[in-house]
């Protein structure tokens, strides 16, 4: 029913980075803390405010009626909306989404025992922000993937390149002052540790995961651009059934490397160096 906080469909695992070790006997659980029955009763004391496709969750010091806050409410009915047509999805009949707010990133961390600014939960149909944070469409990204595609296992080589270029694009045009392209050939001109089939895989540890997600997200926008929506999604699902790169040439019927040399030309970027071949 709308407004649900609870999921009747196929549960999936997280992210590894919002697994932690597990909690004394006598204190809950990451998992636990961040369960909407939890957070309402535990958590609060909680404001509700409902959209067409959200139940908001407020502190009850934050006024529901300020311009604030009901720019929050508008943005991500448009992100939803801007997801919707991104993934050029059909049935969206699906529950509203939780949406929880706190005041501060100490309030965040003390409620949910997440540190960082945003994070979601397909578990619980959740998505959980910062006030001063909560513009953009990122942890929507992620849920919407999750829902329609797949988990990506943490173990997959593709996870944090599909799964972060994925939610970094789509705030393309709407969180990010930056555009992925241009950043991407930023990248590139800084040497050759940033190419694709250098960061594609989770063995890279000389670039930080902020800067793979960026030239990730170049990638991701050209393919979906490219070759549609619809292509990109199956190829992410064959990753997530562990196809691997396979799943490039299966969709797309030319390898990672092929499309990654497209890429390039596309984006005017230098082919690498013949004696590099």
């Amino acid at each position: 029913m709308p407004g649900t906080i609870t999921r009747g469909r196929r549960l999936l695992a997280v992210a590894a980075m919002l697994i932690t070790a597990s909690a004394p006997a006598d204190e809950p659980s990451l998992m636990e803390m961040n369960d909407p029955v939890y957070l309402l009763e535990h958590s609060g004391p909680w404001q509700t405010h409902e959209t067409q496709h959200f139940v908001f969750r407020l502190p009850v010091a934050v006024d529901p009626a300020s311009s604030e806050v009901n720019d929050i409410f508008e943005r991500q009915e448009a992100n939803w909306r801007h997801l919707v047509d991104l993934m050029e999805l059909r049935d969206t009949d699906m529950p509203k989404i939780n949406y929880w707010l706190f005041l501060s990133q100490e309030e965040k961390r003390a409620k949910t025992k997440v540190a960082s600014d945003a994070h979601s939960l397909h578990e619980y149909w959740s998505v959980y922000y910062r006030m001063d944070n909560a513009r953009g469409a990122h942890e929507l990204g992620h849920l919407f993937a999750i829902e329609y595609w797949g988990f990506i296992p943490k173990d997959e080589e593709l996870h944090h390149f599909l799964s972060e270029g994925w939610a970094y694009f789509v705030d393309d045009g709407i969180f990010w002052s930056w555009e992925p392209h241009t950043e991407a050939r930023k990248a590139f001109a800084a040497g050759e540790q940033y190419r694709l089939e250098a960061i594609c895989c989770e063995t890279r540890t000389d670039v930080s995961l902020h800067i793979r997600a960026v030239i990730a997200s170049s990638f991701i926008k050209y393919l979906v651009k490219t070759h549609g929506a619809a292509a990109f999604g199956k190829m992410y699902r064959l990753v997530v059934e562990r196809q691997g790169m396979e799943a490039f040439d299966s969709v797309y019927g030319k390898t990672f490397e092929r499309l990654a040399a497209e890429y390039y030309t596309a984006l005017g970027v230098p082919a690498r160096l013949e004696q590099d071949q």
